[in-house]
């Protein structure tokens, strides 16, 4: 009997290893989590999986200067990755899930990770294209954050953008 359990667990074993190699692990993918609150709302993040990897948050304390502002190098090129990417109803669907780009960024301008977070409903666009998306804006785009003096350490920051009002805002324009 023993042996017939110890048989069992290792061939089940190997069948769960087998089917697990079979899937290879992604360097740069997101992962969904989902959240309700209290007042109804529903919360559907994309997070970039590179968040494990980064350096500690710049928090302003007496020795980091005062973050002021940010400055995107290209709004337009946002709306180009976009649109490279993503079909015109497809885009339509991000406006309408209240899409917002949640990045960290470094103090030179790089941006090391870029999360996709969705309020209302989820656009139903596949993970593969929502992967590629983060990754050209990390390629693609800059965006500096401003500080009150020079600054020196290592560290990222948070930003967020409106996507949804951004990309309203040009299919508008178009028509």
């Amino acid at each position: 009997m023993k042996l017939r359990i110890i048989f069992i667990i290792a061939f089940v074993s190997l069948i769960g290893s087998i089917a697990y190699c079979q899937f290879p692990v992604l360097n740069d993918t997101l992962q969904i989590s989902t959240r309700f609150f209290d007042d109804g709302t529903l919360e559907i993040i994309y997070r970039d999986i590179n968040e494990d990897k980064l350096p500690k948050p710049l928090r302003e304390s007496k020795d980091v200067p005062e973050l002021i502002n940010f400055q995107i190098n290209s709004v337009e090129k946002l709306v180009q990755i976009a649109n490279e990417i993503f079909t015109k109803e497809e885009i339509e669907q991000l406006i309408e899930s209240k899409f917002i780009l949640d990045c960290k960024i470094l103090p030179s301008g790089k941006i090391i990770s870029a999360s996709c977070v969705f309020y209302e409903k989820n656009p139903h666009i596949c993970l593969k294209k929502l992967t590629l998306f983060s990754q050209e804006i990390k390629e693609r785009l800059s965006i500096t954050p401003i500080f009150s003096e020079e600054i020196d350490e290592e560290g990222y920051v948070q930003w967020s953008i409106f996507a949804y009002s951004v990309f309203r805002n040009i299919l508008k324009q178009e028509k």
